[in-house]
């Protein structure tokens, strides 16, 4: 039997990150949030010693107990344990900690990573993903759309419905979309973001000098430097990173950018204004006021201007989109919200990075 797509996507991933997943036979494997499960089912058929799932959510941790007493993980020690991560302190005894997707939310992001890193063993990694206000810039405009309807008096109820036939359009550019629309439409629209962000530079500040950057995915790294150079030491492939990171950061914009070299767009800029976007939609958001959006749509084609010698394709698609509001705001819904070359932009979302623990 071929291996599933799931299985392949998960080979990549990890391979990418540095590390060949058969490097956890034997080992001791620890998971914050595993959901799904996904990469704990992926990491079980390499034979490691022990899992250690860990979920605040008792459905998800009651689910999981079914799967491990039915046999869907192929290790003889599993544990499944339902907490509220951090909850004190770490033992480091464990190979490879998993942090993936889990920061979005969390009253303190950065001491959930701390604590990730506290579990892991020096010579361990720490897998953990990367959200950054250029990532979900594309996300963020699209969530403009719940005050308007709201200023429109759309029920709660038909809030679902109507951004799919809205957005729909959106979803379908994407090949690779298995997500139902209306559970994109619930979770990336109608949900609240509380910190959902937590950036490359926050997380190698965070670890300080405990940790070392390895692979990540997307790569964006280049460091020709000869390991055995004087110059070459963890602090400074960190700082490396950080380099090579801001000069291809605008790539995080649109999942269609796909550069061969240095980008040619101010990364800190760029970064500074998607963070002054990401500050004014949540204003709009949680007030359903219409009053931010006319500043939203400002920085918005700030952005554009500032991209748009590098990556015309995207600039002009967020003019597209800011022009598509502001039609909206000044003639309502007969006006429709037709985005044009903003439909097939999405952001990279989710930066994955691994740490070595030094």
């Amino acid at each position: 039997m071929s291996p599933s797509s799931v299985f392949i996507s998960r080979l990549l991933l990890y391979s990418r990150l540095g590390f060949p997943p058969a490097w956890i036979a034997g080992k001791r494997y620890f998971e914050i949030g595993p959901g799904s499960a996904d990469a704990a089912g992926f990491f079980a058929r390499f034979g490691p010693a022990q899992m250690v799932l860990a979920d605040k959510d008792p459905s998800v941790v009651e689910t999981l107990r079914a799967r491990v007493a039915a046999g869907d993980f192929p290790c003889d020690d599993v544990r499944v344990v339902q907490a509220k991560l951090p909850d004190g302190s770490a033992e480091p005894v464990y190979d490879l900690v998993l942090a993936e997707g889990v920061f979005p939310g969390e009253d303190d992001p950065a001491a959930l990573l701390r604590f990730a890193g506290d579990l892991c063993r020096p010579g361990g990694m720490v897998v953990a993903t990367s959200i950054s206000p250029i990532s979900v810039f594309a996300e963020s405009s699209r969530r403009l759309l719940k005050p308007i309807l709201k200023s429109e008096g759309v029920a709660d109820d038909d809030m679902v419905d109507e951004i799919v036939r809205i957005f729909g359009p959106d979803l379908d550019t994407m090949a690779g979309m298995r997500r139902p629309k209306s559970e994109w439409a619930t979770h990336t629209l109608l949900l609240g973001w509380k910190n959902v962000t937590l950036t490359l530079n926050e997380m190698i500040e965070t670890f300080g000098d405990r940790f070392m950057i390895g692979g990540t995915s997307p790569d964006f790294k280049t460091d020709w430097r000869w390991f055995k150079a004087p110059d070459v030491t963890p602090a400074s492939v960190n700082r490396r990173a950080i380099e090579d990171y801001h000069r291809n950061v605008a790539a995080m914009l649109d999942y269609r950018v796909d550069p061969t070299g240095d980008i040619g767009v101010d990364g800190a800029a760029l970064d500074r204004l998607a963070g002054l976007a990401l500050a004014t939609q949540m204003e709009a958001w949680h007030a359903d006021s219409l009053a931010p959006i006319p500043r939203y749509l400002e920085i918005a084609r700030e952005i554009a201007d500032l991209i748009e010698p590098a990556m015309t394709e995207t600039a002009t698609g967020i003019q597209d989109f800011c022009a598509a509001i502001q039609r909206r705001l000044d003639h309502g819904p007969s006006s429709g919200l037709d985005t044009k070359r903003f439909r097939p932009m999405f952001g990279r979302g989710q930066l994955f990075v691994a740490f070595q623990k030094l």
